[in-house]
């Protein structure tokens, strides 16, 4: 997880935007999702619970804007991130300047990655507290 984080904040980073942090809620909705996509065999936005606003609202997180790429074929974060950076589409998610949170989730080779902004902006994690590549043992998660 640390390593997905590096890798989107590098990229980030390239393009002097703001770093993105882990959110508990974001997580948690990528891994109902891509279980939900690896159980199903299916590579889609939508599940049983909607698409990503819909789901992170049933988790009761506040967004202004979300985002959500998916994709299959491959346990390399490395990988996946690669394939991202060369559609529009889904670099466009990750380079989003407004985009604050990101969760991740990889359930047998199908990735889903949410992006969102809260709704109370004063709840964003101060630039100068996150650390854009963070070791395992320092990654922290918000709530």
């Amino acid at each position: 997880m640390a390593n997905m984080l590096c890798l989107v904040n590098k990229l980030r980073q390239s393009k002097e935007l703001y770093p993105l942090v882990y959110h508990k809620s974001l997580i948690q909705s990528a891994q109902t999702h891509a279980q939900f996509l690896a159980n199903y065999r299916v590579v889609a936005h939508a599940d049983a619970s909607g698409f990503v606003g819909e789901r992170l609202t049933e988790l009761g997180y506040q967004w202004s804007l979300v985002a959500e790429n998916v994709g299959a074929g491959t346990n390399s974060e490395v990988d996946i991130v690669e394939a991202w950076s060369k559609s529009a589409r889904h670099l466009a998610n990750i380079l989003h300047p407004d985009i604050r949170y990101m969760g991740v989730s990889v359930s047998n080779g199908f990735w889903v990655q949410d992006f969102a902004s809260p709704l109370d902006k004063s709840t964003v994690v101060p630039r100068e507290q996150i650390k854009a590549c963070p070791s395992t043992n320092s990654l922290h998660i918000y709530s």
